[in-house]
Parts: C-alpha cells; sequence; structure tokens
C-alpha cells in the first residue's frame, strides 16, 4: 500500500462536497443536478483509493454511490436516507483521518471510545448536519477557497493576506516554504502565491514539490529578482503566473481569481471524464444486448478521443 496522507485532504474536501450536494437534494434544491455531482464525486474518490490500495474504504464509498442509484429515479431524497448515507460518509471520513500505517485495531477502539462520550450529548447526525451547516456557511463567506501565502518579508504577506481575504480567500500564511508543505498534509489549498527567493527550500524547489502530488494546483511565484533565465524555468515547471515586486494588489489579486476558477474547472473536468468513462462501462453490455452495436463502438470511440484531447493538454 503506497503512503496516502498527502492525498488525506483532498479526500475528504471530496466528503465535504458530497456531504453538501445530499443536503441540497434533501431539501429540493435541483435534484438531479445535485445527484450527478454526488454520484460524480463518489466515483472518483472510491476510484482513486482503490488505486492506492485502500480497498476495504473504496467498497464503503461504492456501497454509498450504490444506495443512491437505487434512489436516482426518485426525484427527492427523504431525510430518513440522508441521515442513514450521512452516518456511513462519517465512517469513511473517519478511516480517511486515519494516519496510514496507524493500527487500525486500537483506532476502532479509541473511536468507539470517543462515539460513547459523544453520543451521550449529541447524535452523530445532527453532529454531521451541524458540521456540514458551518462548512457551506464558511464557503459561502471565502468562495474562492483556500490561499497559501509563502513569503518571508512579513510586511508584504500580512499586506497580501488581507486583500485576499477582502476579495473572498480564506488564508494562511507562512514564512518557510517547508512549513507550507507539512500544512498541505493536514488541508487542501486551491492556491499557492510564493515568493522565490526564500531561506531552505525556495519558490522554485516549493512549485516542484507541490506538483509533484498536484500537477494542476496553481501556483503564483512573486519576486523582486526576476530575470529572463528564472521566468522561463517556472513556466517549464508549471507556474500559474509570475509577478515581479513590487506588484499591484489588485492584478495578483484577480490573478488568483482566475486561476483558482481554471483549477476547479479542470478538476471538473477530470472528474467529469472519469465518470462518464464509468458510465460508458455500464450501458455498453445494454446496448450490445439491444443490437446496437454500432451506437456502442460510436461511444467508444468518441470516448477514447475525449481521452487523448486530454492527454494533449
Amino acid at each position: 500500500m503506497e503512503d496516502w496522507s498527502f492525498f488525506q485532504p483532498e479526500f475528504l474536501e471530496a466528503l465535504n462536497q458530497i456531504e453538501i450536494f445530499l443536503l441540497r437534494m434533501e431539501e429540493g434544491q435541483d435534484f438531479p443536478v445535485n445527484m450527478r455531482s454526488c454520484l460524480r464525486n463518489l466515483h472518483v474518490l472510491s476510484t482513486e483509493v482503490q488505486f492506492l490500495g485502500l480497498t476495504e474504504i473504496a467498497k464503503k464509498v461504492r456501497h454509498v454511490e450504490e444506495l443512491l442509484y437505487e434512489n436516482v429515479n426518485l426525484g427527492y431524497l427523504s431525510k430518513d436516507l440522508a441521515d442513514s448515507l450521512l452516518v456511513k460518509i462519517d465512517g469513511i471520513r473517519h478511516d480517511l483521518s486515519q494516519t496510514p500505517g496507524k493500527d487500525s485495531t486500537l483506532a476502532r477502539e479509541q473511536q468507539a471510545t470517543e462515539s460513547s462520550k459523544e453520543s451521550k450529548a449529541v447524535p452523530m447526525v445532527q453532529q454531521a448536519r451541524e458540521r456540514i451547516a458551518n462548512e457551506m456557511i464558511h464557503r459561502a463567506k471565502f468562495p474562492y477557497g483556500l490561499a497559501f501565502v509563502v513569503e518571508d518579508e512579513e510586511l508584504i504577506r500580512k499586506s497580501l493576506s488581507r486583500k485576499l481575504k477582502r476579495a473572498g480567500f480564506d488564508v494562511l500564511e507562512f514564512e518557510y516554504a517547508n512549513d507550507a508543505l507539512v500544512k498541505m498534509a493536514e488541508v487542501h489549498p486551491d492556491i499557492i502565491i510564493s515568493d522565490i527567493k526564500m531561506d531552505g527550500i525556495d519558490g522554485l524547489q516549493l512549485l516542484d514539490k507541490v506538483h509533484e502530488h498536484r500537477p494542476y494546483l496553481p501556483v503564483i511565484l512573486v519576486s523582486g529578482y526576476l530575470t529572463t533565465e528564472t521566468c522561463i524555468d517556472a513556466l517549464s515547471k508549471g507556474v500559474s503566473g509570475v509577478m515581479a515586486k513590487p506588484f499591484k494588489s489588485d492584478q495578483l489579486v484577480e490573478m488568483c481569481k482566475h486561476n483558482v476558477k481554471r483549477y476547479r474547472a479542470q478538476r471538473l473536468l477530470d472528474m467529469s471524464i472519469s465518470y462518464m468513462g464509468y458510465q460508458i462501462e455500464r450501458v455498453s453490455p445494454i446496448l450490445v444486448n439491444h443490437r446496437e452495436n454500432e451506437l456502442n463502438e460510436d461511444l467508444m470511440e468518441e470516448f477514447q478521443e475525449i481521452l487523448e484531447l486530454k492527454k494533449s493538454i
């Protein structure tokens, strides 16, 4: 089994999204769209955890997916089913929150003790609903998600953070790049803004390390010592933007907004393509049984073209 600790924040973020889609369906908000989004996220999550060798967790995710599929044609989600799914997702969240390699028996015993204490005060489902409500409030307050600001000059770091917060970003500040990398094992940023010249790991090295695991995560580099060579090096490493100091904060903020939107669109596209392939696999035997071989072949060829196009981007 691979070390999957770096992916924990991304998996937990996916569960947050799934829970929000569930509550929206329960409230009657655009059921088909939220159902499709929920199923897409569940499928991608199960595929990713299975790829990392987390077979038992993948089974639990697929079970939630199957329960939703059974109700996809109803056009609504009952409170009882929503509560049942939230409990199952809470169990998956617990499994994914464990440190890789930690003794699972000990972890279960600790969880049982904690759950026993908590259940006397507040039922698990109520806790989950309160947590999701708080998450939705947080997302409304910070629509552009979480930004990491990595800058060793405190005045610049504080000033940029204030600008980003006013623009709708949640912000975490770091004086050193290594601290930002450590934090990425706990939370999933939507963008990183970093100085290039710093003690220890510099901005270009940070860019390399981030893209080892998250190649699409936008990283914007700033520096008072920009050269043509540095810009070319950064572009070759996949930087999302480069800006010279002193920079105009408003321009940098707009660059951040643009890149977050692009990052989210890329992530959604990847999930949609993966889910589309899964759906084609499900419908293919049905088409063959109904002697729709030509239509089945057309779908397969079209999907292969999409995959090839994605590789070229």
